[in-house]
């Protein structure tokens, strides 16, 4: 049975070669097509989802409708002031990328392009796995940090911070204190 409907098949597309064509054609773009779109909206469904609260967490944008611009950020007041009018909101954190700093460590100055400022409470959100630190009080004041395994290399002791001597070196100079080191770099 299957062999009658490839003979058919093959008579159509010689007997109409340019209807044949049009045909596979149209279905190699439509398929092209459902494909491109099931892997965007794969991807789009799967933004932010290594979370485990990842369905309760919502960033908050800025639309400019007089020229079409989208912004992923807002004004820092913003987080309070929602907190403050939508009873429905359970808690804001705030983070800003503020672009390369840059850092000096022993005499060699670098670009830092990867940090972030945030809210105390950013860990209540975002749950990542620390090496050393607490993360209720990694970030207790203005002039603590996490840094990331990437930022201090990871040797293996029983004693984690001894081992980043530059990375906080580097943050002492600069009157900042180590707080907690972490193995996600988002």
């Amino acid at each position: 049975m299957l062999s009658n409907y490839v003979k058919i098949a093959w008579r159509n597309i010689v007997g109409s070669p340019l209807f044949s064509a049009i045909n596979i054609v149209g279905l190699a773009i439509g398929l092209a097509c459902c494909i491109t779109i099931s892997l965007f909206v794969s991807y789009e469904l799967s933004y932010d989802r290594q979370w485990n609260n990842a369905d309760r967490i919502h960033r908050v944008t800025r639309d400019f409708f007089g020229n079409n611009l989208r912004l992923a950020a807002v004004a820092p007041p913003v987080a309070p002031l929602l907190l403050e009018d939508f009873e429905e909101i359970e808690d804001a954190t705030r983070l800003l990328n503020p672009g390369g700093i840059a850092l000096r460590v022993d005499d060699e100055q670098y670009l830092e392009d990867a940090l972030v400022i945030a809210d105390p409470n950013v860990f209540d959100f975002f749950d990542l796995e620390f090496i050393d630190g607490d993360p209720e009080t990694a970030l207790g004041g203005p002039d603590n940090l996490v840094l990331t395994r990437r930022d201090a290399p990871v040797v293996e002791d029983v004693d984690f911070f001894p081992d980043m001597a530059s990375a906080i070196e580097a943050a002492r100079e600069a009157g900042l204190q180590v707080g907690a080191v972490h193995l996600f770099d988002p």
